[in-house]
């Protein structure tokens, strides 16, 4: 069942966010994972690469987008600036009990919002002059996500008391990839054979 959310509310354009940064980081995750030689081996990485390759900077460029794109979205639901739209904007304004259920589940999640935020000053909002080599972990996204579902979904249950799921784009966006691969390589030979 498919649930239809105002965004134009804060809630609906929370929940916005979260599907748009959600889609990137799996984007993201996908291409560094069919890229890894320990994910997919020595010999698959290097006809992906080949692939990829001969469309110059397409795919880094996707890349680098995505990653931006996930890192700032995901690091807005805990903006400092007391006029921006975060989670505490809407978690404020619950019953008690969901308050206190809400700042539980972010209390779990403190490291990673500050490494969120270290990623987002030194990857995706400044260029610092000595910049420290910044590594993204993935299962820290995706704790962070996860609880910003849980968070989302409590909210939730005042505006209608939905529960919102995010689809597994996981499979989805396997599926898609390796088509796209089949297709750029098909049709790159096909482009050979016929010159």
């Amino acid at each position: 069942m498919e649930i239809n959310i105002d965004t134009t509310t804060d809630f609906g354009k929370l929940v916005h966010r979260m599907n748009r940064a959600y889609g990137c980081f799996q984007i993201w995750k996908y291409i560094r994972k069919s890229l890894s030689i320990p994910e997919v081996g020595k010999e698959e990485v290097n006809r992906r690469a080949s692939i990829l390759n001969r469309y110059g900077g397409i795919f880094s460029g996707v890349l680098y987008a995505t990653e931006n794109a996930f890192i700032t979205d995901l690091y807005k639901f805990f903006d400092k600036p007391k006029d921006s739209l975060k989670l505490q904007t809407l978690i404020q304004n619950l019953p008690s009990n969901d308050i206190r259920e809400a700042n539980y589940h972010l209390s779990t999640i403190q490291e990673e919002i500050k490494r969120i935020k270290t990623l987002r000053h030194n990857i995706t909002a400044h260029e610092p002059k000595n910049p420290q080599q910044e590594k993204i972990y993935t299962l820290e996204i995706e704790k962070i996500f996860s609880v910003v579902q849980k968070v989302l979904n409590i909210i939730s249950k005042s505006h209608g008391g939905n529960f919102i799921t995010w689809y597994a784009w996981e499979g989805d966006n396997e599926a898609s990839f390796s088509r796209l691969l089949k297709d750029l390589e098909l049709g790159y030979h096909s482009r050979i054979n016929n010159q």
